[in-house]
């Protein structure tokens, strides 16, 4: 807001409107407002913010599972922060340009490793030796294998699975699906499914939700 130090006819300090008043060497000024223009992103910082672009946006399509996945991992951390701050070191693929050749960009140096994601953290066991298999009728059949019970590997623990449709940056998923004692499930593939790149992951919770496992990833296809 202007000062009028001196009544309206006086000079005016601060800003007022577009423009700004000030007192230079026993004058006074008036002069527009300058254009703020940010710094320009250091090569490192351009990367770091793609990284997290990344993440963002395969993590906004399962929002769910993220909050259920990564709850209460540290006090002041919300699920979304928590799910970035541990996949942030090991979920991508970096190529490197070669010798001679034109210099790649962030787009194409910089990938997600899908088998590496994880959508939640925690101590119930996962799948043993877990499948996922694209049936022809556009299902697809996750299964594994039967193991003895013990403490976080108990027979009632409840199944959920995600496919991420790499495509479209879109995911379907539910989970409570099947028992641990059932051994598979068939779901039925989302329409585009069919010719799209998919990737395949599951986890069991316990039957009461109160402790999840670590996600596992389980293959692609397309």
């Amino acid at each position: 807001m202007g000062i009028l130090r001196r009544g309206i006819l006086g000079p005016v300090e601060n800003t007022t409107g577009a423009v700004i008043g000030k007192v230079s060497n026993g004058q006074n000024i008036i002069t527009g407002l300058r254009d703020v223009i940010p710094p320009l992103a250091t090569e490192d910082q351009a990367e770091q913010r793609y990284r997290f672009k990344l993440l963002r946006e395969f993590f906004s399509s399962m929002p769910e599972l993220v909050t259920v996945g990564f709850k209460k991992k540290k006090r002041v951390q919300s699920p979304a922060n928590a799910a970035y701050s541990r996949n942030a070191k090991k979920a991508f693929h970096l190529l490197e340009t070669v010798e001679g050749a034109e210099k790649l960009n962030l787009k194409e140096r910089v990938k997600l490793d899908y088998s590496a994601l994880l959508y939640s953290v925690g101590p119930i066991s996962g799948p043993n030796c877990g499948t996922a298999v694209r049936n022809s009728d556009a299902t697809c059949t996750f299964s594994w294998l039967f193991y003895p019970q013990s403490k976080n590997n108990l027979l009632t623990d409840q199944a959920g699975y995600l496919i991420y449709n790499a495509s479209t940056g879109e995911a379907s998923y539910q989970t409570g699906i099947a028992s641990r004692a059932d051994l598979s499930f068939t779901v039925a593939l989302s329409p585009g499914d069919e010719v799209a790149e998919l990737h395949f992951y599951m986890h069991f919770h316990s039957s009461t939700t109160l402790a999840i496992g670590n996600s596992i990833y389980l293959g692609s296809t397309g």
